[in-house]
């Protein structure tokens, strides 16, 4: 892992930190987290980063300006898109020649999705807040509709943002998108053992979805 900084807005730069394989990747993941203000050092961001690169992946995981400002409140969602923005073109920068992912964690999730103009190759989304906790409302599956390349969405099937019959109801009709239900698993893929097992299956699935829609 290295560490390296994201240009951003000219005068300011996100930290970011650049997982590699140690052979040549066959894709680069650009990783956006969540709303919490651990950033890029959400465990969950952090141990997946750590795994993927053992099927090859590279993981580039930045923190959104709120965090690197040492803020709480996210910021506004054209700013957030802006950031993934500039870590889509650094993470091409940086690993030059091979295709690019985007992805993220519930808040960083959505994001990914309004990150389409930068043409990554499809999008990797952990815990996609569906609705509100104690709400059942499907509206953010335009979020999904409009992002047209292949998508593997990993969902705990006790999640509060995601209620899992209505999320299938969703996702069934789509054909770009794959799920991936975590069983027992939280908003933060914890199931009763923590989310080491969510983890190795996200990244079984995630090898198989690469060869199986990316032909990666």
């Amino acid at each position: 892992m290295r560490s390296c900084q994201i240009p951003f807005r000219g005068t300011k730069s996100l930290p970011a930190n650049l997982h590699e394989p140690t052979t040549p990747p066959r894709a680069l993941l650009v990783l956006a987290h969540g709303a919490a203000n651990t950033g890029k050092e959400t465990a969950l961001i952090v141990d997946l980063a750590r795994e993927l690169v053992s099927i090859n992946l590279a993981v580039l995981r930045f923190d959104f300006p709120f965090v690197a400002d040492g803020k709480k409140p996210p910021n506004s969602e054209p700013v957030l898109v802006e950031a993934c923005l500039a870590a889509l073109d650094e993470g091409r920068r940086i690993l030059p020649g091979i295709p690019v992912l985007v992805g993220g964690k519930s808040l960083g999730a959505k994001i990914a999705l309004l990150s389409a103009r930068n043409n990554p190759a499809g999008a990797i989304l952990l815990g996609f807040p569906l609705h509100a906790p104690g709400h059942t409302g499907t509206e953010a599956a335009t979020y999904l509709q409009v992002f047209q390349r292949p998508v593997l969405i990993i969902q705990g099937t006790r999640d509060a943002f995601a209620n899992p019959a209505l999320l299938k109801s969703v996702t069934d009709p789509l054909k770009h998108v794959t799920l991936l239900p975590i069983e027992g698993g939280d908003h933060s893929l914890r199931a009763a053992g923590g989310h080491q097992s969510a983890i190795e299956q996200a990244v079984r699935a995630t090898d198989l979805w690469l060869r199986k829609k990316l032909s990666l």
